[in-house]
This record gives C-alpha cells, structure tokens and sequence, in this order.
C-alpha cells in the first residue's frame, strides 16, 4: 500500500499511469489521518480456451423448436 498527502495525489493524479503502474492500494491522508483510499479495478476472470468457455455455458434441456411452438401457442 502507498501513503501520499492530498498534495502528492493530487500532483500524482496529472500522470495516473505511473501512480497506479504497480496496481497497489494508495491511501491519501490529511494531516496524517486518512481521507481517502484508491483501489485498482480487480481484472476480470479470461477463459483461455473455446472448450473452457462452452464448459461454463448451461446446456439447454428442451430442443428450440418445441420452444418456438409453445410461444407460438402462446400468442395465438
């Protein structure tokens, strides 16, 4: 975790790149009491494979054309 006064965040804050390159908490204090906390967005989970993906996929129990017909029936 970093600590910075409000005036080190705020120069920080013109080039937020390297503020946040090593993707850590920053904690910004005011007379050394905390006023703020900056925390890096988590990264989203990535499937490395086609075959990951379609095993995380629910399979569908009921073929789509008795579907169709049933919301077919419906709108009739």
């Amino acid at each position: 975790m970093i600590t910075m006064t409000i005036r080190e965040a705020r120069k920080a804050l013109g080039d937020p790149e390297q503020m946040f390159a090593n993707h850590e908490e920053v904690l910004v204090v005011c007379r050394g009491k905390p006023v703020a906390r900056i925390l890096p967005i988590p990264h989203k989970s990535q499937l490395h494979s086609l075959r990951d993906f379609l095993a995380s996929q629910r399979m569908q129990s009921v073929p789509n054309e008795i579907l169709v017909a049933e919301q077919r029936e419906e709108h009739c």
